[in-house]
């Protein structure tokens, strides 16, 4: 998607205040608010410039590209249209990284969270407030731009702005795929999320830290922040609070192939569900020594149906009036599930919404509170944000090994219930 900047010939003039914002608002350079800018003799290159801090915008001679360095560093690639005997100058806006002060953060502290941004910044990102990521959310929905579109959180607060008007409390607990960024996903972009777990929270402008976003008492429409099912009816998926980690992650194979190498130790995992792993698939994995959950859910399956109803093993599960997500009823209908041992539970995952664009989705990384951001780290996150699936199409004789396998294994799990049906009931 491109955005219009400012009109070349018009600075220094009445587009000096265009491109100042632009660089405030979109590249979060603080500094350049008030700075003087200068043209050079040439008309081949603009300088802003405040103090120490400079930012230069250079032409080529065939006045057909423009680039954009911050103290003498390129950054922006800028595109230059002749429109109306004017040169007007473009800016590419698909690659967006959120962070706004004004707004609060979880486990990704502030200074994290910069840290972030002015890499992905010197990367080729924009960086938006809140209030320009909820306008830049519609407007590429609107325009049918969502394609090869990416949002990376850098703080793992999201926004009311890309909620939209939630409603009234009873509404937090049904919020789903009526939310503006889930439609932002079914229509082909793609999200970035660490830090905790996805959608906790509604961020608000001036709230500092998540535990004001929990207090109830205020009247200012507060009990709209604090979203306790929101990553479930948002992103279709069961989120773990996994008390103590056995181990750190391991990297999938496929975790692999989108860049990930630093390993974590978990505390915010999903729930590894083989009846998605069409739409999922799981980056990195962790084992736990003890796990909570905070919603209840039953495991699907036919083992575990097995284990429920032959073996009279019990487990939690998820309540349909809850989550509206065709789950199975739990008959006890326990308020305090009991805590699971020794699962397995995705940590990083990759979550496509539409199988028209198998590139587009939710992508969940680095679920705990680091203290330290490492340069890999960052360079990790970068290679995420940008990774292009490799779209392998089995050949037929695949596709046959496959269809055999499936069969034979069907006819296996039909003689085993067949067995234990025998023996359970004489």
């Amino acid at each position: 998607m491109e955005t219009y900047l400012f009109s070349w010939e018009n600075v220094s003039g009445n587009d000096n205040e265009r491109l100042l914002k632009f660089l405030t608002d979109d590249l979060n350079i603080d500094w350049s608010e008030n700075a003087d800018i200068h043209k050079s003799d040439d008309n081949l290159s603009i300088l802003i410039s405040k103090d120490a801090n400079t930012v230069t915008i250079r032409m080529d001679e065939h006045k057909e590209k423009a680039t954009l360095e911050i103290c003498d560093i390129p950054i922006y690639d800028l595109k230059v249209k002749k429109e109306n005997n004017k040169l007007r100058i473009y800016v590419e806006t698909n690659y967006i990284v959120y962070r706004d002060k004004e707004y609060t953060t979880s486990w990704i502290s502030h200074e994290l969270a910069d840290e972030i941004a002015n890499y992905l910044l010197k990367k080729g990102f924009c960086v938006f407030g809140a209030n320009k990521l909820g306008k830049w959310m519609k407007e590429v929905i609107r325009s049918e731009d969502t394609k090869n579109t990416v949002v990376v959180f850098a703080q793992d607060v999201a926004p009311d702005t890309v909620f939209g008007d939630i409603g009234t409390k009873p509404d937090i607990d049904n919020m789903g795929a009526t939310v503006l960024i889930r439609q932002y996903l079914d229509f082909c972009g793609r999200v970035v999320w660490i830090g905790d777990m996805p959608f906790s929270y509604q961020g608000k402008d001036g709230a500092k830290n998540p535990e004001e976003l929990k207090d109830l008492s205020k009247k200012d429409n507060s009990d709209r922040t604090y979203l306790k099912r929101a990553s479930t009816n948002v992103l279709s998926v069961i989120p773990i609070f996994l008390y103590a980690p056995r181990r750190p992650v391991e990297i999938t194979e496929r975790g692999r192939e989108w860049g990930l190498g630093t390993v974590w130790s978990s505390l915010r995992p999903i729930v590894i569900d083989k009846k998605t792993m069409e739409l999922t698939k799981y980056l990195a994995k962790t084992e736990g020594l003890m796990a909570g959950f905070p919603i209840k859910y039953k495991k699907r399956g036919l083992l575990n149906w097995l284990k429920r109803n032959v073996r009279r093993i019990k487990s939690v599960s998820i309540s349909v009036a809850e989550l509206g997500i065709g789950a199975e009823a739990d008959e006890n209908k326990k308020e305090n599930p009991e805590p699971e041992c020794y699962e397995e539970y995705a940590s990083a995952w990759f979550k496509n919404f539409n199988k028209k664009e198998p590139n587009s989705g939710f992508v969940r990384i680095w679920d705990f509170s680091p203290s330290v951001i490492t340069k890999t780290m960052k360079e990790e996150l970068y290679h995420v944000a940008k990774h292009i699936i490799n779209i392998k199409k089995a050949s037929t004789g695949a596709r046959l090994i496959s269809f055999i396998i499936d069969s034979i294994i069907v006819g296996l799990l039909g003689l085993v219930f067949s067995y234990v049906l025998c023996a359970a009931f004489g």
